[in-house]
């Protein structure tokens, strides 16, 4: 079932925000895909949001572990895939921008993405675990070109 979601995410990843043959700006996809993790992360914390602005730093406890953990999912993602990060090379990494600002990432699949998500029977932050994994795989798609 998890291989379902997370082939479902990015395969609607691929088609909002890709061309007819299917190719896509990295940053962006990454980029959206990440900022929807953490938008599902946040809505698994049963919080009011409705006075928060887009973007804004949840401080907690349960956000540091969530978040963590999530960090973590991408992480074990990229190693599967032989997909490593030096950090002694981080100050020579070429940073890959986003085309869409945080409000348009959102926009552009959010909505969709719960959909499909919800369909496979996954709440909030089991939907934001699938994002985690989902951004890990493209982070090591993207970077092996």
């Amino acid at each position: 079932m998890q291989e379902k979601a997370v082939g479902g995410l990015l395969d609607l990843i691929v088609h909002k925000l890709g061309t007819a043959e299917g190719a896509f700006h990295a940053g962006t996809a990454v980029t959206v895909c990440a900022r929807l993790t953490g938008s599902l992360a946040l809505r698994s914390f049963n919080i009011m949001t409705l006075e928060m602005k887009p973007g804004s730093v949840v401080l907690s406890e349960e956000a540091n572990d969530v978040g963590q953990h999530l960090t973590g999912l991408v992480q074990a993602v990229m190693h599967q895939a032989g997909c490593f990060v030096n950090t002694d090379d981080m100050d020579n990494i070429e940073e890959a921008t986003s085309e869409l600002d945080f409000q348009e990432s959102l926009h552009s699949i959010q909505d969709d993405a719960i959909v499909h998500l919800q369909s496979c029977g996954y709440a909030y932050l089991e939907m934001a675990q699938i994002g985690a994994i989902a951004t890990g795989f493209l982070i090591s798609r993207c970077a092996k070109g």
